[in-house]
C-alpha cells in the first residue's frame, strides 16, 4: 500500500450519491388515432382531356421510412402521366428515392417510396405521392391501390386499409 502524498487528504468517507433522477425522455409524439391512407380528393368529375390529380395522403402515422404503392384504374378512360413523391417522407429534408413503373396498356402502375438507409422514419401526416392522370374517354372507373406496404425504420409493416378514390370523365 502506498501513502498518499504530502498534504493530500484522506478521502471522505460519504455515502455513495444516488444519481438524481433523470427526466423521462419524451417519445415522439403519437399521433391522434390509428394510421388510415386515403385519396385527396375522394372522388373526382371531370371532362375528356382534363387532368386528374389524386393525392395520396396518410394520416396518423408513426416512424414511416417507405411504401411500396401498387394502383390500378381503367386504361380506357385514364392514362398515367407521373407520379410524384409528396412531402411527407421528406419533410425533414432526407432524400427519397422514388422508383416507378407505369403500364398505361394494363392500368397499373407502381412506385417505391424510400427514405435513404440510416435516415428513420417520419411521423404524423401529409402527402405520400400524387398521381398525374389525363382523362382519355367517358366513363367511370375508380383508382385503387391494389398492394399497399407501408414500413416503418425496423422493416415493420404499419397497417394500412388500401385506398380508392372514384372517378368520372365526362
Amino acid at each position: 500500500e502506498t501513502a498518499p502524498p504530502a498534504g493530500a487528504q484522506p478521502p471522505a468517507t460519504q455515502p455513495a450519491e444516488t444519481p438524481a433522477p433523470t427526466p423521462a425522455t419524451q417519445p415522439a409524439a403519437v399521433p391522434a388515432g390509428p394510421p388510415r391512407a386515403s385519396f385527396m380528393p375522394g372522388t373526382v368529375q371531370v371532362h375528356v382531356g382534363n387532368p386528374v390529380v389524386p393525392t395520396l395522403q396518410v394520416d396518423n402515422v408513426t416512424d414511416l421510412a417507405s411504401a411500396i404503392v401498387h394502383i390500378k384504374w381503367d386504361p380506357k378512360i385514364l392514362r398515367l402521366n407521373a407520379i410524384t413523391p409528396g412531402q411527407f417522407l421528406s419533410m425533414d429534408g432526407q432524400q427519397v428515392n422514388a422508383p416507378m413503373d407505369i403500364r398505361n396498356d394494363a392500368g397499373e402502375a407502381m412506385v417505391n417510396l424510400t427514405r435513404l438507409p440510416g435516415a428513420g422514419g417520419v411521423t404524423g401526416s401529409g402527402s405520400l405521392s400524387s398521381f398525374s392522370f389525363t382523362a382519355i374517354a367517358p366513363g367511370t372507373t375508380k383508382i385503387a391501390v391494389t398492394d399497399f406496404g407501408p414500413m416503418n425504420s425496423k422493416q415493420e409493416a404499419i397497417q394500412m386499409t388500401p385506398p380508392s378514390v372514384a372517378v368520372t370523365v365526362q
